[in-house]
């Protein structure tokens, strides 16, 4: 039993460790250039307790049943994020697979947004 969540660690780092740089937005980048939609996949609670201020919030467990709402995005930036990364790379396997041609991962995710002290919204979506 060890060994399998061994291996299974092994392959989500393997899994993170494969995204091309070209995948990533900093902090930075999205700061500067801010995309057609950034995307939060966190639970609604979560969303409501802080998040970046524009981001459309819809859960990663919702994301597939919700897609008609993301279409006139199919073919322009978008930046995902979660609290830490997982829900975010579950997000952009779907939508890739679905034929969103530029989805991008914000590097660190929420947890490093608020670490670096940036601004966060409190609150339900509008």
């Amino acid at each position: 039993m060890r060994l399998l969540r061994s291996c299974g660690f092994a392959v989500l780092l393997l899994l993170s460790a494969g995204l091309s740089a070209a995948q990533w937005v900093t902090q930075q980048q999205l700061l500067a250039e801010p995309p057609a939609l950034l995307l939060d996949v966190r639970s609604a609670n979560e969303y409501a307790a802080g998040h970046i201020s524009g981001a459309h919030n819809i859960s990663h467990d919702q994301l597939g049943m919700r897609l008609a709402e993301l279409t006139a995005y199919r073919d322009q930036p978008v930046v995902v994020y979660c609290h830490s990364g997982t829900r975010t790379r579950y997000a952009i396997e779907l939508l890739e697979a679905k034929g969103f041609s530029h989805v991008r991962h914000l590097r660190g995710d929420y947890l490093e947004w608020r670490g670096a002290g940036r601004p966060v919204v409190m609150g339900d979506a509008p």
